[in-house]
């Protein structure tokens, strides 16, 4: 198990889990590079530190990841002094990181951060909020990395004008979760939770990638203001959304508790799925060749893990 637990980042690259970086206590005195792996089958359930090669990043912690076309990127992150919105590569079939962008200061490029989330569509990446210790960035400004031409655009998305009466567009914020999906209209981004340094939200915010709309999700808002969570959905579009720190009067508390929202409509079997765990939520005690015997769908079957 690391000892650099805090502010690392997870995503899943097929039936992989793939955590990067992180610091330990006192923050900052102690940050990671690794990149450590964990097959999620239940034959091979082992954490493994990747042996790699090339430019290696350096240790950070609140940085955001992604995998895609066989390489593992690693984009901003902070040592607890400086912040950066520099980009590595980590080949996976070579095991060979490289640097792919590294700031040098240019007013062309967007400000270091950390605790910001990440966006992809296609070869362009999309850096959502994220701030330093003393601020926030703005929603209404979000950098876009290509990685074919490896140059910084800012985009200024549209605010959500159907929201007369109350906020219209989604304020600065950093410690917030983001997740996407694909749609008929094309990828939309789901923004929830955070905060700027003084309040913490509640709100959760729609982007629309193809034109850059944003829409507040007015009937649908956390129980709780919410920062440092974690977010991840499905293929299917259902969030889930676990642990962070939500105001408690005049302290705060951490929590660890597990949400869940559909974020769009999910298919007929899905409904009838979740209508079978809630009347009977002892299915994990069922051995599986039972559920297919009485007719239950094997790639249903196949998410229950039995007690």
């Amino acid at each position: 198990m690391p000892e650099e637990l805090a502010s690392n980042a997870m995503c899943m690259n097929g039936r992989y889990l793939m955590i990067y970086g992180g610091t330990g206590a006192p923050f900052g005195n102690k940050c990671s590079n690794d990149v450590i792996t964990w097959r999620t089958s239940e034959c091979d359930a082992k954490l493994q530190v990747l042996n790699v090669t090339g430019t290696r990043p350096p240790g950070q912690y609140g940085q955001s990841i992604l995998c895609h076309n066989g390489a593992f990127y690693t984009v901003g992150g902070t040592n607890g002094y400086a912040y950066n919105c520099d980009i590595y590569r980590l080949d996976l079939r070579t095991m060979s990181w490289e640097p792919v962008f590294v700031g040098t200061g240019q007013e062309d490029e967007p400000i270091g951060r950390y605790r910001h989330e990440v966006a992809r569509v296609g070869n362009k990446l999309y850096i959502i909020g994220g701030g330093t210790g003393d601020w926030a960035f703005e929603l209404m400004e979000i950098p876009m990395f290509d990685l074919e031409t490896k140059t910084w655009t800012i985009i200024t998305p549209k605010a959500d004008d159907s929201t007369k009466d109350i906020v219209q567009q989604p304020l600065a914020r950093k410690c917030h979760s983001a997740v996407q999906i694909e749609t008929p209209n094309g990828v939309q981004v789901f923004v929830a939770g955070g905060t700027d340094g003084q309040g913490v939200f509640d709100d959760i915010w729609r982007l629309n990638i193809p034109d850059m709309q944003w829409h507040l999700m007015q009937k649908t808002i956390l129980p709780h203001p919410l920062y440092f969570h974690s977010s991840t959905v499905t293929s299917y579009g259902c969030m889930y959304m676990f642990g962070g720190i939500e105001p408690n009067d005049n302290e705060t508390r951490r929590n660890n508790i597990l949400y869940k929202v559909w974020l769009c409509i999910p298919k007929l079997s899905e409904i009838c799925w979740e209508a079978m765990l809630n009347f009977h939520p002892t299915m994990d005690q069922v051995e599986k060749s039972t559920l297919i015997n009485i007719g239950i769908p094997r790639h249903f079957v196949e998410r229950v893990h039995i007690q």
